[in-house]
Order: C-alpha cells, then structure tokens, then sequence
C-alpha cells in the first residue's frame, strides 16, 4: 500500500495524518503539546511533554506499516519533547491490538512503561 505522510502542527496540537495515493485518509495521531496532568512527569524528569492522545489506522490499512510510518514521523517531528500515552485499546474490529500487543508496539520506538500510574497503563519516551 502506498501512502503519504502529513504533519500539521500549531501552539498546543501536533497532527500526523497517513493519506493513500486518492488522497484518503487511513491513519491519523493526535499529540497534545500542553497537557494538563504534564506536571506528574515533569516532577520525575526534565524537558518539554507530549501527550499521544490517539493512534489510528482505518480497517483496510492495518498491518501495512501506517501506524509505524507515523510514529516515526512523531519521534522525528517532536525529538525534543518527551513522548507519553496511555494504552487504550479501541477494539473497533479483530484486526485492533490489545494492550499487550501495544505495550510491545510502542515498545519498539523507545517507550517504556510509566509504574507510577494505577488506574491505566501508561508509556514515556523520554527525549533524544
């Protein structure tokens, strides 16, 4: 599948979008740039934080490496925050990860899990 990767990015929101050769849209990310519950981070580390919100791939395009394209476009597009996200399954069809094949998904780009965190499992990368 081919594809094309965008990023929009203002004041308080990074996106990354996927779009195929008709301009369609198969996977989107959601960063926010100035997260309200940051500061139980910045306690424990330095630098600036993001907070993934969503990473999504239409049906017809998982497994095709869109998600993954798209990480990496997060890494290199925000290099000098530090990344965290909570693992949330959307569970909308088979094809969707559960929270251990996103712990080991995310895993792959550097992000390890947060322990501090009770009610939901949460990773950080921390800046390169």
């Amino acid at each position: 599948m081919k594809y094309h990767i965008s990023v929009i990015k203002s004041s308080k929101y990074c996106y990354i979008f996927a779009t195929d050769d008709n301009e369609e849209q198969i996977g989107k990310i959601c960063i926010n740039l100035n997260s309200e519950d940051v500061n139980r981070y910045e306690k424990i580390y330095n630098g600036k934080f993001a907070k993934i919100i969503l990473v999504s791939t239409i049906e017809r395009a998982v497994g095709q490496g869109v998600a993954t394209s798209m990480m990496n476009k997060v890494i290199e597009v925000l290099n000098d925050y530090n990344l965290y996200l909570n693992v949330i399954p959307l569970k909308r069809n088979d094809k969707d990860m559960d929270k251990k094949e996103l712990i080991s998904f995310y895993s792959k780009f550097g992000f390890t899990k947060y322990d501090k965190d009770i009610c939901t499992t949460t990773m950080i990368k921390l800046a390169s």
